[in-house]
């Protein structure tokens, strides 16, 4: 938890926390602590500047109550030796800050003591504060305590070992310049005996006149009594035309709620008639737009089927050429050339011959399984384009369990996931066709290059690169068929991605569009019911407003009645209110004597105690300390003398012989 949350616990909830505990480190760094209006000293710090600032979190501006610090020492050790150095270090802010003749109690010989023990039992820096006030004085810093409950909580008892001393008193001493003359207390005795016997009299006064007052009310009231026993007969008239009319106007209020609420229902209603009609309408529109995207894709699609088709025969009859050219019969088993066509004229390499021949026989059993594939691919796009058309018939469960959309999204799935299976089967199978394609190129072409001017009969050169020509024109154009037949494949199969989205899409929206629709009808069903209700509940509720008013009439008529002897105590009422009225001032009178007295007492006390203090004073040994000059250095004056000191009784007991004793 952040500091800031705990102060602000300590200060708004002050039911639950009445204490906080800090070091008097704290002190300086901002905290409000107003709240608190006591504090407890434990640890004395060698600086008064802590403790003040430790004191000053609760005694500081927006505190509204007496401040009290509580410093707890322990007489004789090092608790009471700072707080005597506390002390002496105050004194020497107060002699150059504010007073023009400060009191010095602590002498060289007593700065020298701090360095040494002391019994605790003696008190001593108790006993020089005590003789700072003039006396020591228990009883007034008891008295100060038992206010905070220290007689009935008994937390100062028996473990003050040398006594208590009120520490205000002797900071306010410490800027005392002149004690007042023994003249001037006489006379300041005169005064206040004198305003003691005025104020008894005024309080005489005062308890006479609070009396007559208090006369006049018990009179008024008296009659007041008697007036209220006369009301009491037509107060039950009244009450009877009361209970009435608070029953009619708990119906009213009942009606008029019902009232409201049939009308906020209509309102409703046709709120939800209107947004039913703009979905309706977004609906129909989305549906439009996907029916038509989906035309446009299957008309895309028809256009690239064919298109593949198209290619596929391409294909078909550059393979046919190729095998033609691979035919058997053309050149004997030593590769010459038997005399078939435009092959009469070139002999062969027998081995090219067989290579070319097998690598085309891998090209049509990669053909026929392209075929396949591709017949896989188009059967589940017909099926997933029959499911998104809303062509395929599902069963559904009887117990209503699984709703069509979730049969649907089912068979979706299903299939894509076989088609996606189908479209990766068919990439195998087109890349190894393309691999076989790629082979039967090579060893087409080496084997056309084989092709030299036969032995058989006379040919010119120039037929045997023609026959060439023809033959690599026939492989390339097996290749070139492949890569359109590919790419043509390719494309149907973008398109009918798209055509199957598109499809789903609009098979969705048709089913948005009837969703919309029957949203439509429950609305407008609605709106008719409310419209209904409304004017069921507006009826009742004139009703109730009628019967309210026959009561009212009624009670009015009770209450004319009734007038003369509300008048009547009305009239009494107000005599005694006037009567209380004004024994407040008188009981604010009594009480203000009292107070004025209890201070002019109190005063007189003081007065007495202050002539007291100046007897004593007379014969206290302050004068003395009083007169004793000041020395900011003091204290280190006393220790450089007590080392000084050491150092010489050191070299005196060295200069001394040998079995010579020391002095004591």
């Amino acid at each position: 938890m952040a500091r800031a949350e705990k102060v602000a616990k300590f200060e708004e909830q002050r039911d639950r926390f009445q204490c906080m505990l800090l070091t008097t480190g704290v002190g300086g760094v901002g905290l409000n602590l107003t709240s608190a209006d006591r504090v407890v000293m434990v640890d004395p710090a060698w600086n008064p500047a802590t403790d003040a600032q430790a004191v000053d979190r609760a005694y500081r501006i927006g505190q509204d109550k007496d401040v009290k610090v509580y410093r707890l020492i322990t007489s004789g050790l090092i608790e009471d030796k700072m707080f005597r150095l506390q002390v002496f270090k105050m004194g020497l802010t107060k002699t150059a800050l504010e007073s023009e003749k400060q009191s010095h109690l602590f002498t060289a010989k007593e700065i020298r003591a701090l360095f040494e023990w002391t019994d605790p039992s003696e008190g001593e820096t108790r006993k020089l504060l005590g003789s700072g006030q003039g006396a020591a004085d228990d009883a007034a810093v008891r008295e100060a305590a038992d206010e905070d409950g220290a007689a009935d909580d008994g937390w100062l008892g028996d473990w003050l070992a040398a006594g208590a001393s009120d520490f205000a008193d002797f900071t306010r001493s410490l800027t005392q310049t002149q004690a007042p003359s023994e003249a001037t207390v006489t006379q300041h005795v005169a005064e206040v005996k004198q305003r003691v016997d005025s104020v008894e009299e005024q309080t005489q006064r005062v308890a006479e006149a609070h009396k007559a007052v208090e006369e006049k009310r018990f009179a008024a009231e008296q009659g007041l009594v008697e007036a209220a026993t006369a009301v009491s007969t037509s107060t039950a008239t009244r009450r009877s035309a009361e209970d009435n009319f608070k029953e009619q106007r708990s119906r009213l209020k009942l009606a008029r709620s019902a009232e409201a609420k049939a009308l906020a229902r209509h309102e409703q209603a046709v709120s939800w008639q209107l947004y039913a009609k703009e979905q309706l309408t977004k609906a129909d529109a989305g549906n439009r737009n996907n029916e038509q995207a989906a035309a446009s894709y299957k008309e895309s699609a028809e256009l690239s089927r064919n298109a593949a088709r198209a290619a596929e025969e391409a294909l078909s009859r550059a393979y046919a050429e190729a095998a033609k050219v691979l035919e058997d019969g053309k050149w004997d088993e030593e590769g010459r050339a038997k005399g078939v066509g435009i092959y009469a004229a070139v002999d062969v390499a027998l081995d090219k011959f067989y290579k070319a021949d097998r690598a085309l026989a891998r090209v049509r059993q990669g053909l026929d399984q392209v075929a396949i594939r591709q017949s896989e691919v188009e059967d589940v796009e017909d099926e997933l384009l029959s499911l998104n058309n809303g062509s395929i018939d599902l069963e559904f469960d009887e117990d209503g369990k699984q709703t069509k959309a979730k049969m649907e999204d089912g068979v979706r799935k299903q299939l894509e996931t076989i088609q996606g299976q189908a479209h990766s089967k068919a990439e195998k199978v087109r890349e190894s066709t393309s691999a076989a394609v790629a082979a039967f190129l090579g060893a087409g072409l080496s084997f056309a290059e084989t092709f030299q001017k036969t032995e058989q009969r006379p040919t010119r050169m120039e037929e045997v690169k023609a026959v060439k020509a023809s033959v690599r024109s026939v492989f390339k154009h097996l290749s070139a068929a492949w890569s359109s037949s590919k790419r043509a494949q390719d494309a149907w199969a973008k398109v009918s991605s798209s055509r199957s989205k598109y499809a789903q899409r609009s098979s969705a929206s048709k089913g948005a569009l009837e969703e919309a629709a029957a949203t439509l009808a429950e609305a407008d069903a609605e709106v008719e019911a409310a419209t209904q209700d409304k004017h069921v509940k507006v009826e009742e509720a004139a009703s109730a407003e009628k019967a309210a008013a026959e009561a009212q009439e009624a009670k009015d008529k009770a209450e004319a009645e009734e007038t003369e002897w509300r008048t009547r105590r009305d009239m009494l009422r107000g005599e005694a209110q006037a009567a209380k009225i004004e024994l407040k001032p008188a009981k604010a009178a009594v009480k203000e004597a009292l107070a004025e007295k209890k201070t002019v007492m109190a005063q007189m006390a003081r007065v007495d105690k202050a002539q007291m203090k100046i007897e004593a004073a007379k014969t206290t040994a302050l004068e003395r300390l009083r007169s004793e000059k000041y020395d900011a250095n003091q204290v280190e004056l006393a220790y450089e003398l007590k080392k000084k000191n050491s150092a010489l009784l050191a070299i005196e007991q060295g200069d001394e012989s040998p079995g010579q004793a020391s002095p004591p």
